[in-house]
């Protein structure tokens, strides 16, 4: 997932939905401006993901299947 999207991915320690729930009903209250501060200050990272040499691959594919979507678009396209 880190390689498809090329950003980090941070892994917290308790993957609970109670405990993610707590922490929005936080922010909910007025105890946090926003739900990423709210995260970063209370839920306990256990490791991060990072993108991987394959970024490059994904990007390319990416941009690959924008072309194809254009062209089948215009195949597609009412005027035809």
């Amino acid at each position: 997932m880190t390689d498809v999207l090329d950003l980090p991915l941070v892994v917290p320690r308790y993957r609970s939905a109670a405990y993610s729930a707590g922490t929005l009903a936080g922010v909910g209250a007025g105890l946090f401006p926003s739900a990423a501060t709210a995260l970063r200050a209370s839920v306990p990272v256990e490791h991060e993901l990072r993108p991987g040499p394959d970024v490059d691959i994904y990007e390319t594919s990416y941009r690959s299947y924008l072309k194809v979507e254009e062209q089948l678009a215009a195949i597609d396209s009412p005027s035809h």
